[in-house]
């Protein structure tokens, strides 16, 4: 038995055609906004997105059996004619009552990736904390456990996988309790939309999201380490008879990742050891390892945000957007504009922003070399 697979792609739709014997399988179509799955021209699945509303759909030999509506609000669902309405905003608040205890008095629930958690975790959260609040993280994803015990060790917090309603109001009450939600879906992809159109940075529409003006901005929150971390990286490194090294993060999960090839060729020429970034690291210990780091190189990730509190130099290399469901495409020019690790307040002169070219790959590697050399470091 096989399963052939002929793909066609291009920015606009990805085709992929899937056979067995000469039989077409399935048929699938892909654009930004629009999945199509055809199986033996019998079962249709299509799911499509068009101002912040989407719709899925089943039909079995053309006759619609299934259909869902999702807007930012509520989500409807017809059976074969039966239809149900679902507020959006109800049903979150009917799981929050069962999970929250009845002391807290803010609730901040992280939705975001793990830069926009950090970025909301350490410039934003303590202007909405006054001395009489308790207040209580709830994170959507196990990483967000580990940034908020960085950042906010004396927040409770408590994971929760299964609040899977994407809700549009930023704020709202259940009873005495005030909810905020960071971030929506909605405010990125009004912030991507942007892209292009004007010189705008992240962080700023993160505060602007919030209406928090210049001068109400509260203090930020510093990263701190536990000892055990830290023992334990410094155990590492002795273990292993390291003493200078240059650290590396490799991927991203909104970035087009580089190729492997890239980053042999790279490291082949780094006479001095190398530590990759792994997922055996806690955030914590990759947050030492950068401090400790002779100099650090990130392609461009949520994690860049963290390795730049370090001291170090700072090399990160920009690549465009992946083509994600939802989303428009960003290249890396306009992802440069609008989300300079410079734009944090970190300290300019150890921070270096490269655009990724193939075309340019040995001159970018040669670059990296050059910056690492100009702060002294003997490699």
């Amino acid at each position: 038995m096989a399963n052939i697979k002929n793909s066609d792609k291009s920015f606009i739709s990805e085709h992929e055609n899937y056979t067995f014997c000469g039989i077409p399988i399935c048929k699938i179509k892909r654009t930004d906004n629009t999945k199509f799955k055809n199986f033996l021209n019998i079962i249709q699945k299509e799911k499509s997105f068009n101002n912040y509303t989407e719709i899925q759909e089943i039909k079995i030999f053309g006759q619609q059996i299934y259909q869902r509506i999702e807007d930012l609000d509520a989500i409807k669902i017809n059976i074969l004619g039966i239809l149900k309405t679902q507020n959006k905003q109800k049903a979150i608040i009917k799981q929050l009552k069962k999970l929250i205890p009845d002391e807290i008095t803010k609730v901040f629930i992280l939705k975001s990736n793990l830069g926009e958690a950090y970025l909301f975790l350490k410039y934003i959260i303590n202007n909405f904390i006054t001395d009489t609040d308790i207040p209580l993280i709830i994170a959507t994803k196990p990483m967000h456990l580990q940034i908020a015990k960085m950042l906010v060790p004396n927040i409770q917090s408590l994971y929760c996988n299964k609040l899977n309603y994407e809700v549009n109001q930023k704020i709202f009450n259940i009873d005495e309790k005030t909810i905020y939600i960071a971030y929506p879906l909605k405010f990125y992809i009004d912030v991507e939309n942007s892209a292009g159109n004007s010189d705008i940075c992240y962080l700023n529409e993160m505060y602007r999201y919030y209406q928090i003006s210049d001068e109400k901005k509260a203090k930020i929150n510093r990263i701190n380490l536990s000892e055990a971390s830290i023992k334990g990286i410094e155990n590492y490194l002795i273990k292993n008879h390291i003493d200078k090294f240059i650290f590396i993060s490799k991927y991203a999960n909104t970035s087009e990742n580089l190729s492997e090839k890239f980053w042999k060729k790279l490291e082949s020429k780094i006479p001095i050891k190398i530590i990759c970034n792994n997922n055996s690291f806690k955030l914590e210990e990759v947050s030492y390892l950068a401090e400790k780091a002779s100099a650090v190189i990130s392609l461009r990730s949520g994690l860049s945000e963290i390795l730049s509190e370090t001291a170090n130099s700072h090399i990160v290399i920009y690549t465009n957007f992946k083509k994600r469901y939802r989303f428009n495409e960003i290249k890396k020019e306009n992802v440069l504009k609008m989300y300079s690790i410079k734009n944090l307040g970190v300290t300019n002169n150890n921070i270096y922003e490269l655009l990724y070219s193939d075309e340019h790959e040995n001159e970018i590697i040669e670059n990296i070399l050059n910056i690492i050399k100009a702060k002294e470091f003997t490699i």
